[in-house]
């Protein structure tokens, strides 16, 4: 029993760091349409895109993130949840850009044929860290499941304690 409990752990975990990967493209490909747009603009900064494209995309991927992937009925638990996930999204916001801008003017200083895929170029680099930072914080932090406490009799040893129900 207690091998089939890991495998079944290991292959949920697997398949849910599977399917976050397929909706982290939610973040890159909004964060990309934004940068996108705001290029086609006249005069368009493609921060503001960044920015714009990156806060439409992270609706989206709460939504997702919440009824695919680390599925819960719970509604007192959704409401942990999303203001978990209004904490640790917008500190990777506030992250993703930092990346973005400091890669893309690295990029810019030591490769300035680029040009103007600078930009593109540091989405990417930012992607390939969030792919591992947003599985272990959604999945250890945001999304956790509370655990259940089924061991009432606790031995070590020569020590024994026993819970008696009704007694404190």
């Amino acid at each position: 029993m207690s091998s089939r409990l890991k495998t079944s752990t290991l292959f949920t975990n697997v398949l849910q760091f599977l399917k976050l990967q397929l909706a982290g493209n939610i973040l890159f490909l909004g964060t990309i349409m934004g940068i996108a747009v705001a290029d086609t603009l006249e005069n368009g900064d493609p921060f503001i895109g960044l920015v714009v494209g990156s806060a439409l995309a992270h609706v989206v991927f709460f939504y997702v993130n919440k009824n695919w992937i680390f599925t819960g009925n719970d509604n007192e638990q959704t409401k942990k949840e999303a203001g978990r996930f209004i904490l640790f999204m917008s500190f990777n916001f506030v992250l993703n850009i930092f990346l973005v801008e400091g890669a893309t003017s690295l990029i810019a200083t030591f490769a300035p044929h680029l040009g103007a895929y600078a930009y593109y170029i540091g989405v990417v680099m930012a992607a390939m860290f969030f792919a591992i930072w947003s599985y272990l914080g959604l999945k250890l932090w945001v999304f956790k499941r509370a655990t259940n406490r089924h061991a009432t009799v606790s031995r070590y040893h020569g020590l024994t304690y026993e819970k008696q129900r009704g007694k404190k």
